[in-house]
């Protein structure tokens, strides 16, 4: 494997769970002890899954019962419209709402398909590496409400 950054083509098969062993290794190697760009997301993202206070958090409005619908209709809207921060954003949110309703076996499938939004144009590269949290998080059956809500906040829209 080389010294520097994944190939778009490698990460394509990272995210498609086609990659080698080898090179799963080598990703996450290179994620954990690699360059400058990635340490400082390494770091955003540990401090996302650490712990939290719980005094005086407010607990989330009940969903409504159209949430579902409305985050499935804005993510395939903003895909279309080729705005992959936005989509993503709707994908973390619908991982949140399945979290929040005891259905964390459904976050996986979400993340089957991540590829229409990387290719999206200007994608920033902590959004990307959420999305690949997403999946591992997912996968391990790790996912929870809590860790999802403050990556959802993470992706959100910037001001």
């Amino acid at each position: 494997m080389p010294d520097n950054h994944p190939d778009p083509q490698l990460l394509e098969r990272f995210l498609r769970n086609e990659a080698s062993r080898e090179e799963r290794r080598w990703i996450v190697r290179h994620l954990l002890a690699g360059c400058a760009q990635c340490g400082a997301i390494t770091r955003r993202l540990w401090k996302l899954a650490e712990p939290g206070p719980k005094a005086g958090r407010e607990e989330p409005p009940p969903p409504e019962p159209r949430e579902e619908t409305a985050l499935r209709a804005a993510h395939r809207a903003f895909l279309a419209e080729g705005k992959g921060a936005e989509a993503a954003a709707a994908l973390l949110d619908l991982a949140v709402l399945y979290a929040r309703q005891g259905r964390a076996a459904e976050i996986l499938p979400l993340t089957q398909d991540l590829l229409p939004i990387f290719r999206t144009r200007d994608l920033r590269k902590g959004v990307a590496t959420a999305l690949v949290y997403l999946r591992s998080l997912a996968e391990s059956g790790a996912a929870d409400e809590g860790l999802l809500a403050e990556m959802a906040r993470f992706v959100g829209p910037r001001p």
